[in-house]
């Protein structure tokens, strides 16, 4: 989700649904309560589902007791301003299923490869006037209890096949928030994913952005996909805790812009990133950082397969993601906290990033990834300063045994938890 010029970390949505399908509902009609209205809960724990990855984990099978939200992941829409997504059954199934726990489910729309049309469509008061109109309808329709907007990039390019404007971006996103929050009655939320600094104007990120904060709940920080071996020099941690891009830099550069840090919720991936290194032994030596084979995607884990992104090109291509479950299910990591290695595999753990990696010096594979150490961490950080807690990118990817990395979560929940 972050912004990087090869990510094809939400590659070709259409092809993996079409892979699964789509299916007549035999539900009967839908009866949901209106919204969920107890928020004794302290800080967030926010967790994307995706319909698209519903065969891997249904939504009947959410651990709904570690959770506050649920982001429903991802409606779409083209030029024709219209805001679609997969299948009605699924969206009704989580809602209801979601409110029988008391958790709240918002709507999530655009993604990495369905922002292409955000800067249009805000640009334009008629358009904007629909898409809100649409929101509402979804809203009141399936009763979520919010919309979260996933522009991947407002003033920024993104995907190659994005419109933008640098000029104007910012400030229309600014005026859909305001025609967005005077629509969506009070007790709805809005929220926006967004990368590691403020929104982009002429000259890159833009020093104020205060007046945003009149109109969101949460700004949800995604500080994941921050280097990869399509462009990284070296190979590194993809969501750092320090650094120039990393979580601390991230909520330094937000708040210095003006949003309060209470409505700032730090992303974190529940997945890694696949590199080719040059010396199978290096990291022995180097740790983290080595030299790896520049420009090419590895293989992931067994689900990678490759795929075409029609923005980046029409070669198939691997996405090099390895969902964690599958760090554990392919026999690389064990132990009470997954922090063992299974020969031939090693692992390593860099305190600056807070980052684990695993390297095979055969076949010179090497992962990077968030555990259960990391992300404690990282909630502490999140809590330590206040912010409005955690999201992360997505359920599926975690062990459905033992729910390792969202137990490793629950450290940033506070008095009267859900």
């Amino acid at each position: 989700m972050q912004v990087i010029f090869s990510l094809l970390f939400f590659f070709t949505k259409g092809l993996i649904t079409g892979a699964f399908g789509c299916t007549k509902s035999d539900n009967p009609p839908f009866h949901a309560q209106s919204s969920v209205s107890n928020n004794n809960y302290g800080k967030v724990v926010i967790g994307y589902w995706t319909d698209w990855h519903e065969k891997l984990l249904s939504y009947e099978k959410i651990p709904f007791e570690y959770l506050t939200h649920i982001h429903y992941a991802f409606g779409t829409f083209g030029a024709d301003y219209k805001v679609h997504f997969f299948t009605k059954d699924y969206l009704e199934g989580l809602t209801q299923s979601a409110h029988a726990h008391n958790i709240k489910v918002i709507f999530s729309i655009g993604g990495w490869t369905d922002s292409a049309f955000f800067s249009p469509m805000v640009a334009d008061s008629a358009s904007r006037a629909n898409f809100v109109k649409d929101c509402l309808g979804f809203v009141e329709k399936y009763f979520i209890d919010g919309i979260d907007l996933d522009w991947e990039h407002p003033g920024r390019l993104g995907d190659n096949c994005n419109k933008f404007d640098p000029v104007n971006d910012t400030s229309n996103l600014l005026l859909l928030l305001q025609e967005l929050r005077a629509a969506l009655p009070a007790e709805k939320e809005i929220s926006l994913a967004v990368g590691v600094t403020p929104f982009d104007g002429v000259n890159g990120p833009l020093s104020d952005v205060s007046q945003f904060a009149d109109y969101i709940d949460r700004l949800n920080i995604m500080v994941y996909d921050l280097s990869g071996p399509s462009w990284s020099p070296k190979t590194a941690s993809s969501a750092p805790m320090r650094g120039m891009q990393s979580v601390m830099s991230a909520f330094e550069a937000w708040t210095s812009a003006g949003i309060p840090v209470t409505k700032l919720c730090l992303g974190v991936p529940f997945y890694g990133r696949a590199w080719t290194l040059l010396d199978g032994d290096s990291p022995s030596t180097n740790g983290i950082s080595n030299e790896h084979v520049k420009g090419v995607v590895p293989k992931g884990d067994k689900e990678d397969v490759p795929s075409v992104d029609q923005c980046a090109g029409p070669e198939a291509v691997f996405g090099g993601v390895w969902n964690f479950r599958n760090l554990i299910a392919q026999g690389i990591l064990t132990g009470p906290k997954y922090d063992q290695a299974i020969s031939p595999w090693k692992r390593g753990y860099d305190n600056y990033s807070e980052t684990a990696y695993v390297w095979n010096r055969l076949t010179k594979q090497f992962i990077t990834y968030d555990d259960p150490t990391s992300l404690e961490a990282k909630v502490n950080y999140a809590k330590s300063i206040d912010s409005a807690g955690i999201m992360f990118w997505e359920m599926s990817c975690d062990d459905q045994t033992e729910w390792p990395l969202l137990n490793s979560l629950q450290n940033i929940r506070g008095s009267g938890e859900a």
